[in-house]
């Protein structure tokens, strides 16, 4: 299950700035690991049958425990040792835009 907000984004036109909705997942790692695979495995291949959809299901809730359990051996060692540990590199560059909610 990964989150999904919606928002509004500044767009440039000639004639002015307009805003466009835009949809915004937020996913762990685990969750894109078995999102894309799992969308390769069903809604690519029109021939799974029930079990094989079934085994998708519970692979995804092992992922997710595996997440879960990753995320709190992360938050203890944060905890133990006063620091913030990243799965991705801050963009010190990257442009910050006004949103709506």
């Amino acid at each position: 299950m990964s989150y999904h907000l919606i928002a509004e984004v500044p767009v440039n036109f000639s004639t002015g700035i307009i805003y466009v909705k835009v949809e915004i997942q937020i996913r762990t790692l685990g969750m894109e690991f078995w999102a894309s695979l799992e969308h390769k495995l069903k809604y690519k291949n029109s021939s799974i049958s029930k079990n094989e959809s079934k085994d998708l299901i519970k692979y995804a809730r092992i992922i997710n425990n595996i997440d879960d359990n990753m995320l709190t051996i992360s938050n203890k060692l944060e905890e133990k040792n006063n620091i913030m540990i990243e799965a991705a590199n801050s963009d010190d560059n990257m442009k910050k835009f006004k949103f709506k909610f």
